[in-house]
């Protein structure tokens, strides 16, 4: 497959953790300091040569036109977090995933399988986490390989499959727990640590 006839990848990126700082900060200085990450998130993903489709909640929804745009806008859009200004003193987190896949388009919005594929990525992402689809993975250059990590499976209810579920390691010294299936029956569980290159199998 070339690269102009790769399909678009649909990002989603939400503040980590909104509920509890509506309630430690209070609705109107909650407000404003998501409201400014998002708008800043927005200044990045039009920079980065993506469109914002909408917003939704304390989140976004994005198409990138390749995975590397949108594993690129991922990471600038966490550093953005860390590096930027902090309202009010606060320092917020996101959680953002991709999935790459056709995608309808009506109204200046998209549907389908890929968009609900992506929704699904990011509820299972924790703070300061970029998850990618084995779909996604299998469409990014092979030096990329470095910076991913193999987490396991998910299942997605529009599939009948279960889908591969990876990791885009931009944090070099991040800790990085990989979860697979249970094991089967008769074999040892397995956790593997890693901390940048250095890797700890721990056996049960």
């Amino acid at each position: 497959m070339t690269e102009d006839s790769r399909p678009p990848s649909i990002l989603f990126v939400d503040v980590s953790g909104s509920t509890s700082l509506y309630e430690r900060l209070g609705d109107v200085v909650a407000h404003t300091v998501v409201s400014e990450a998002l708008g800043r998130w927005q200044r990045i993903i039009a920079r980065d040569g993506g469109r914002v489709i909408k917003a939704m909640g304390d989140g976004l929804l994005a198409v990138l036109p390749s995975p590397e745009d949108a594993v690129r806008t991922a990471e600038a859009l966490h550093r953005s977090l860390d590096e930027g200004p902090a309202p009010h003193g606060v320092r917020l987190t996101a959680r953002a995933a991709i999935h790459s896949g056709p995608v309808l388009e009506q109204d200046g919005d998209v549907f389908g399988d890929a968009v609900n594929v992506a929704a699904h990525l990011v509820a299972l992402a924790k703070p300061r986490q970029v998850l990618l689809s084995g779909e996604t993975v299998s469409l990014l250059p092979a030096a990329a390989d470095g910076d991913l990590r193999l987490l396991g499976r998910t299942r997605v209810k529009s599939r009948a499959m279960e889908l591969e579920l990876h990791e885009w390691v931009w944090e070099k010294d991040m800790v990085t727990f990989f979860v697979g299936r249970q094991a089967p029956a008769g074999t040892q569980p397995v956790l593997l640590l890693r901390l940048g290159q250095t890797s700890v199998r721990l056996d049960a």
